[in-house]
Protein backbone atom coordinates (compact mmCIF):
# COMPACT_ATOMS: atom_id res chain seq x y z
CA UNK A 1 0.00 0.00 0.00
CA UNK A 2 1.51 3.48 -0.53
CA UNK A 3 -0.17 7.05 0.32
CA UNK A 4 0.86 9.88 -1.11
CA UNK A 5 -0.04 13.24 -0.03
CA UNK A 6 -1.15 15.97 -2.50
CA UNK A 7 -1.93 19.46 -0.42
CA UNK A 8 -4.26 20.33 2.13
CA UNK A 9 -6.72 17.18 2.86
CA UNK A 10 -6.05 15.56 -0.35
CA UNK A 11 -4.46 11.63 0.11
CA UNK A 12 -4.02 9.10 -2.97
CA UNK A 13 -3.82 5.51 -1.45
CA UNK A 14 -2.84 2.72 -3.81
CA UNK A 15 -2.91 -0.93 -3.48
CA UNK A 16 -2.24 -2.83 -6.44
CA UNK A 17 -4.09 -1.52 -9.18
CA UNK A 18 -6.60 0.28 -7.23
CA UNK A 19 -6.42 4.02 -6.14
CA UNK A 20 -8.52 5.55 -3.81
CA UNK A 21 -8.39 9.25 -3.89
CA UNK A 22 -9.92 11.35 -0.29
CA UNK A 23 -10.76 14.80 -0.93
CA UNK A 24 -9.88 16.03 -4.09
CA UNK A 25 -10.26 19.86 -4.50
CA UNK A 26 -12.56 21.57 -7.24
CA UNK A 27 -10.34 23.09 -10.02
CA UNK A 28 -10.31 27.00 -8.60
CA UNK A 29 -10.54 26.09 -4.92
CA UNK A 30 -6.75 27.72 -4.27
CA UNK A 31 -5.33 24.00 -3.39
CA UNK A 32 -2.97 22.18 -5.81
CA UNK A 33 -5.56 20.31 -8.80
CA UNK A 34 -5.59 16.64 -8.39
CA UNK A 35 -3.76 15.16 -11.63
CA UNK A 36 -4.05 11.47 -12.05
CA UNK A 37 -7.14 8.85 -12.07
CA UNK A 38 -8.90 7.15 -9.24
CA UNK A 39 -11.12 4.28 -8.76
CA UNK A 40 -12.97 5.53 -5.79
CA UNK A 41 -13.09 8.80 -4.46
CA UNK A 42 -14.17 9.28 -0.63
CA UNK A 43 -15.49 12.80 0.31
CA UNK A 44 -14.96 14.11 3.61
CA UNK A 45 -16.65 17.14 3.60
CA UNK A 46 -18.64 18.89 0.74
CA UNK A 47 -16.66 21.93 0.51
CA UNK A 48 -14.52 23.52 -2.23
CA UNK A 49 -11.37 21.77 -0.94
CA UNK A 50 -12.71 18.39 -0.74
CA UNK A 51 -14.99 17.40 -2.88
CA UNK A 52 -13.73 17.80 -6.37
CA UNK A 53 -15.41 14.93 -7.74
CA UNK A 54 -15.24 15.98 -11.66
CA UNK A 55 -11.39 16.72 -11.34
CA UNK A 56 -10.46 13.12 -10.89
CA UNK A 57 -9.55 12.05 -14.53
CA UNK A 58 -10.62 8.09 -15.02
CA UNK A 59 -11.31 5.68 -17.65
CA UNK A 60 -14.59 5.62 -16.68
CA UNK A 61 -16.87 7.61 -13.63
CA UNK A 62 -14.83 6.85 -10.63
CA UNK A 63 -17.27 5.17 -7.46
CA UNK A 64 -18.12 7.68 -5.81
CA UNK A 65 -18.62 7.88 -1.75
CA UNK A 66 -19.57 11.13 0.22
CA UNK A 67 -22.25 10.36 2.34
CA UNK A 68 -23.06 7.96 5.41
CA UNK A 69 -23.33 4.03 5.14
CA UNK A 70 -21.69 1.26 3.82
CA UNK A 71 -19.87 0.35 0.55
CA UNK A 72 -17.52 -2.26 -1.05
CA UNK A 73 -15.89 -1.52 -4.86
CA UNK A 74 -12.76 -3.52 -6.39
CA UNK A 75 -12.88 -5.67 -2.76
CA UNK A 76 -12.39 -2.53 -0.62
CA UNK A 77 -14.80 -2.12 2.16
CA UNK A 78 -15.70 1.37 3.33
CA UNK A 79 -18.16 2.67 6.14
CA UNK A 80 -18.93 5.88 6.82
CA UNK A 81 -20.73 7.84 9.64
CA UNK A 82 -21.84 11.45 9.92
CA UNK A 83 -20.60 13.97 12.19
CA UNK A 84 -20.68 17.92 12.11
CA UNK A 85 -17.74 20.01 11.97
CA UNK A 86 -17.64 23.86 12.61
CA UNK A 87 -14.75 24.00 9.78
CA UNK A 88 -16.53 26.38 6.62
CA UNK A 89 -19.27 27.42 9.11
CA UNK A 90 -21.70 30.32 8.75
CA UNK A 91 -23.19 32.38 11.09
CA UNK A 92 -26.68 30.82 10.11
CA UNK A 93 -25.59 27.50 10.28
CA UNK A 94 -22.69 26.92 12.63
CA UNK A 95 -21.80 23.88 11.68
CA UNK A 96 -21.46 21.55 8.35
CA UNK A 97 -22.14 17.56 7.55
CA UNK A 98 -18.82 15.93 7.43
CA UNK A 99 -18.20 12.09 7.49
CA UNK A 100 -15.85 9.97 9.03
CA UNK A 101 -14.73 6.68 6.84
CA UNK A 102 -13.35 3.45 8.20
CA UNK A 103 -11.82 1.93 5.20
CA UNK A 104 -10.53 -1.55 4.80
CA UNK A 105 -8.11 -1.80 2.14
CA UNK A 106 -5.85 -5.20 1.64
CA UNK A 107 -5.51 -6.04 5.41
CA UNK A 108 -5.50 -2.95 6.55
CA UNK A 109 -7.98 -0.66 9.12
CA UNK A 110 -7.70 2.98 7.52
CA UNK A 111 -9.73 5.62 9.77
CA UNK A 112 -10.20 8.75 7.44
CA UNK A 113 -11.04 11.20 10.42
CA UNK A 114 -11.17 14.60 8.17
CA UNK A 115 -13.28 17.49 9.16
CA UNK A 116 -13.70 16.34 13.05
CA UNK A 117 -13.94 19.62 15.29
CA UNK A 118 -14.16 17.40 18.42
CA UNK A 119 -11.82 14.49 19.58
CA UNK A 120 -14.57 11.95 19.55
CA UNK A 121 -16.07 9.94 17.16
CA UNK A 122 -19.73 8.36 17.22
CA UNK A 123 -20.92 5.49 19.10
CA UNK A 124 -21.35 2.98 15.91
CA UNK A 125 -17.90 4.17 14.33
CA UNK A 126 -16.25 3.44 17.81
CA UNK A 127 -17.63 -0.54 18.02
CA UNK A 128 -16.73 -1.18 14.37
CA UNK A 129 -13.03 -0.03 15.41
CA UNK A 130 -11.51 -3.42 16.26
CA UNK A 131 -8.39 -1.71 15.27
CA UNK A 132 -7.06 0.63 13.54
CA UNK A 133 -3.87 0.79 11.49
CA UNK A 134 -3.70 3.89 9.76
CA UNK A 135 -5.37 7.18 11.21
CA UNK A 136 -5.71 10.03 8.63
CA UNK A 137 -6.81 13.18 10.82
CA UNK A 138 -6.86 16.51 9.96
CA UNK A 139 -4.74 19.16 12.22
CA UNK A 140 -4.68 22.73 12.54
CA UNK A 141 -7.05 23.67 10.01
CA UNK A 142 -9.64 26.29 10.80
CA UNK A 143 -12.64 25.03 12.74
CA UNK A 144 -10.99 21.69 12.91
CA UNK A 145 -8.61 19.45 15.69
CA UNK A 146 -6.24 21.39 17.96
CA UNK A 147 -3.20 19.88 18.54
CA UNK A 148 -3.60 18.53 21.42
CA UNK A 149 -7.08 17.28 20.48
CA UNK A 150 -5.71 15.48 17.89
CA UNK A 151 -3.25 13.86 20.36
CA UNK A 152 -6.19 13.06 22.31
CA UNK A 153 -7.74 11.28 19.27
CA UNK A 154 -5.19 9.45 18.62
CA UNK A 155 -4.41 8.07 22.18
CA UNK A 156 -7.86 7.04 22.33
CA UNK A 157 -7.42 5.02 19.36
CA UNK A 158 -4.16 3.66 18.96
CA UNK A 159 -3.22 3.43 15.81
CA UNK A 160 -0.01 1.40 14.19
CA UNK A 161 0.95 4.93 11.98
CA UNK A 162 -1.16 8.30 12.29
CA UNK A 163 -0.68 10.37 8.91
CA UNK A 164 -1.99 14.41 9.93
CA UNK A 165 -3.15 16.58 6.79
CA UNK A 166 -5.18 19.55 6.37
CA UNK A 167 -2.05 21.83 8.19
CA UNK A 168 -0.64 22.72 4.55
CA UNK A 169 -2.00 25.84 3.40
CA UNK A 170 -3.93 26.40 7.05
CA UNK A 171 -2.97 29.80 8.80
CA UNK A 172 -1.09 28.08 11.34
CA UNK A 173 -1.24 25.22 10.30
CA UNK A 174 2.69 24.57 10.16
CA UNK A 175 2.68 25.59 13.73
CA UNK A 176 -0.12 23.07 14.66
CA UNK A 177 1.44 20.48 13.42
CA UNK A 178 4.74 20.79 15.33
CA UNK A 179 3.43 21.20 18.36
CA UNK A 180 0.88 17.85 17.68
CA UNK A 181 4.79 16.60 17.07
CA UNK A 182 5.34 17.80 20.41
CA UNK A 183 2.80 16.50 22.12
CA UNK A 184 2.88 12.40 20.26
CA UNK A 185 6.53 13.00 21.04
CA UNK A 186 7.60 12.88 17.71
CA UNK A 187 9.64 15.92 16.94
CA UNK A 188 12.05 14.14 14.93
CA UNK A 189 9.98 12.93 12.20
CA UNK A 190 10.71 13.76 9.14
CA UNK A 191 8.47 14.92 6.23
CA UNK A 192 8.09 12.25 2.98
CA UNK A 193 6.67 12.32 -0.14
CA UNK A 194 4.87 8.95 -0.12
CA UNK A 195 4.63 6.24 2.37
CA UNK A 196 5.04 2.46 1.19
CA UNK A 197 4.33 0.13 3.94
CA UNK A 198 3.23 -3.64 3.87
CA UNK A 199 0.98 -5.60 6.62
CA UNK A 200 4.14 -6.32 8.63
CA UNK A 201 5.55 -2.83 8.62
CA UNK A 202 2.17 -1.44 10.17
CA UNK A 203 1.74 -4.14 12.41
CA UNK A 204 5.91 -3.16 13.85
CA UNK A 205 5.07 0.55 14.17
CA UNK A 206 3.53 2.09 17.63
CA UNK A 207 2.07 5.32 17.10
CA UNK A 208 4.45 6.21 14.55
CA UNK A 209 3.63 9.92 12.88
CA UNK A 210 4.27 9.95 9.05
CA UNK A 211 4.22 13.65 7.33
CA UNK A 212 3.32 13.55 4.12
CA UNK A 213 4.15 16.86 2.11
Amino acid sequence: MILTAHGGFTLKITSGDTTIVCNPPRKGAGVKDVRFGADIVVVSMRVPEMEGVDSVSSNGAPFVVDTPGAYEHRGVVIEGWGVRSRYAARAEEPTTPAVVYKIDIEEATVLLAVGLSEASLPAECLEALETTHILILSVGAPGMLEAAQAHKLATMLEPNIVVPVGWQGAKGGKEALVQFLKESGSEGAVSKDKLSVKMKDIKEAQGEVVVLE
